[in-house]
C-alpha cells in the first residue's frame, strides 16, 4: 500500500543514520563540543553586553531579520524517492499526492527543532537591541513555522513540471514575502505578521491545489532532488565515519606530487602511502582543512583570555583524533600483506604523518593568534608553547598508546 511506503522507507533511513550516531558522538567529540559550546556561548554574552553601546544596534536586527529569513530555507523536501518509483509508482500517480502529505509532515519536524533553538539562542540579543517579551517571541515562532511550511508546499509544488525558471521565481518571490513579514514581525507588530503569514500560508495552499491538479508529477525532478539530499547526508557522515553510500572518488591532486615522500625504506613506504590517501581522498583532507578553519576562526574573535588556548588545544586534538582511522587504511592490502614488509615500522611512520598535519596547524593558529591579538606577545608565546606541548603530547604519548590497541571485530548485522 502506497500509505505504508513512506514509513516504512522513513524508519530505514533512520535506522541507518542512527547507527552512525554512537561513532560520531563519542565521548572525545562530545567534550569537544561542550568546550566549543561554552567558548562561543561565553563570547557571545560578552558581546551582547556591548551591543546597545555600538553605533547603529538596530542594524544588527536587520541581519538578524536576513539571517533568520535564511534559516527558513534549511531542510529539503524528504520524499525517499528511489529509482524504482519511476515505474511502480507511475500508474498511482493519482494517490501520489497522500505520500507527498506525509513528506511534508515529516520535513517540518527538523527544521523546526531549528528554528526554536535559533530563536530561543536569539533571546538575549534581541533584548539588547529592542523590546521583546515571551508572548512575543511565541507568535514570532508560528510565524517561522509557518513560513517553513509555505516554503516546503512550494518544494512540493515544484515536483510537478514546471520549467528551471518557473521554480527559481517560485522560490524566490516566496523567500522576499517572507523577508518582509517577518521584518513587519519584529520591527512593527508580530500579530500582524502571523495574521498576513497565515493568510499567505491558506492562500498559497487554495491556489496550489487547483493548479497542481492539472500537472503530472516530474519524477525525474523528484528523483534528482532526492539523490542530492542523501549525497548531502552522507557526505555529512562521512566527515565523522565511513559510510557504505559516501565514498569518494579518488583524485590525483598534480600539485601535491612533489610533495609525496619517494618509495625507498619501509617507513617511507607507508609514509608516502598516508600522504597519498590523504591529498587524494577528499573525505580526509576536507575534513582536516574544516576543523582548521574552524579553528582558525575562533581563535581570531575569541577575546584575550586562558579559554582561548583551551579551544585551540582542543580542535588540535579533534583533528588528530578524527585522522587516525586513517592509520589502518592498509592493514589488508593483498599487496602489503604478500611483500615481505616490517609492518611494526607503520607506527612510526604514521606518527611522522600526523606530526606533521599537526605542526602545520599549530604553526597557522599561532599566526592568526599573532594578527588578531597584535601587540599581545606574552599572550600569543604561551598560546603557542601550549598548543606545541599538546600536539607533543598527541603525537609521542596518546598516539601510540591507541595504536598498540587490538582491533576489535564488530559483526554487521543484515
Amino acid at each position: 500500500m502506497i500509505e505504508q511506503l513512506f514509513p516504512k522507507r522513513r524508519a530505514q533511513q533512520q535506522q541507518q543514520i542512527f547507527r552512525y550516531f554512537k561513532y560520531i558522538f563519542n565521548d572525545h567529540f562530545v567534550v569537544a563540543l561542550m568546550f566549543l559550546f561554552g567558548a562561543l556561548m561565553f563570547q557571545y554574552a560578552k558581546w551582547v553586553e556591548v551591543l546597545p553601546n555600538t553605533p547603529h544596534p538596530t542594524a544588527w536586527l536587520w541581519l538578524w531579520v536576513v539571517v533568520m529569513t535564511l534559516l527558513v530555507r534549511f531542510g529539503r523536501l524528504a520524499t525517499y524517492i528511489t529509482e524504482a518509483d519511476l515505474v511502480f509508482l507511475l500508474p498511482a500517480e493519482e494517490r501520489v499526492a497522500d505520500y507527498m502529505a506525509s513528506a511534508f509532515r515529516y520535513s517540518l519536524l527538523l527544521p523546526a527543532g531549528v528554528l526554536f533553538l535559533a530563536l530561543l539562542a536569539s533571546v538575549p540579543f534581541l533584548r539588547a537591541v529592542t523590546v521583546v517579551s515571551w508572548p512575543m517571541l511565541a507568535v514570532l515562532f508560528v510565524t517561522l513555522l509557518l513560513m517553513k511550511g509555505i516554503d516546503l508546499r512550494v518544494q512540493s509544488e515544484n515536483g510537478h513540471h514546471h520549467t528551471t525558471q518557473e521554480r527559481l521565481t517560485l522560490r524566490f518571490g516566496v523567500s522576499i514575502v517572507n523577508l518582509t513579514l517577518l521584518s513587519v514581525g519584529v520591527l512593527e507588530q508580530p500579530l500582524i505578521a502571523l495574521a498576513l503569514t497565515g493568510s499567505f500560508y491558506l492562500g498559497l495552499r487554495w491556489f496550489i491545489r487547483p493548479f497542481a491538479a492539472g500537472r503530472m508529477w516530474d519524477w525525474a525532478y523528484l528523483l534528482d532532488q532526492e539523490s542530492s539530499r542523501q549525497q548531502t547526508i552522507q557526505t555529512i557522515l562521512g566527515l565523522f565515519v565511513e559510510t557504505q553510500k559516501g565514498e569518494q572518488a579518488v583524485h590525483r591532486r598534480r600539485l601535491f606530487d612533489r610533495w609525496l615522500p619517494k618509495f625507498s625504506k619501509s617507513t617511507a613506504l607507508f609514509n608516502g602511502l598516508y600522504w597519498r590517501e590523504f591529498f587524494r581522498m577528499g573525505a580526509w583532507l576536507g575534513l582536516w582543512s574544516r576543523l582548521l578553519a574552524v579553528g582558525g576562526v575562533l581563535l581570531c574573535f575569541l577575546p584575550v583570555h586562558p579559554l582561548s588556548w583551551g579551544v585551540g588545544a582542543l580542535l588540535l586534538v579533534l583533528s588528530g583524533i578524527q585522522l587516525l582511522p586513517l592509520a589502518n587504511t592498509y592493514d589488508r592490502h593483498p599487496l602489503l600483506n604478500t611483500y615481505p614488509i616490517d609492518f611494526g615500522m607503520k607506527s612510526s611512520a604514521f606518527q611522522r604523518f600526523l606530526g606533521t598535519l599537526l605542526f602545520i596547524q599549530v604553526v597557522i593558529f599561532s599566526l592568526l593568534l599573532t594578527l588578531s591579538h597584535w601587540g599581545q606577545w606574552q599572550y600569543n608565546v604561551i598560546g603557542t608553547f601550549i598548543l606545541l606541548v599538546v600536539a607533543g603530547a598527541f603525537i609521542y604519548a596518546y598516539v601510540p598508546k591507541r595504536l598498540n590497541q587490538p582491533r576489535r571485530r564488530v559483526a554487521l548485522r543484515r
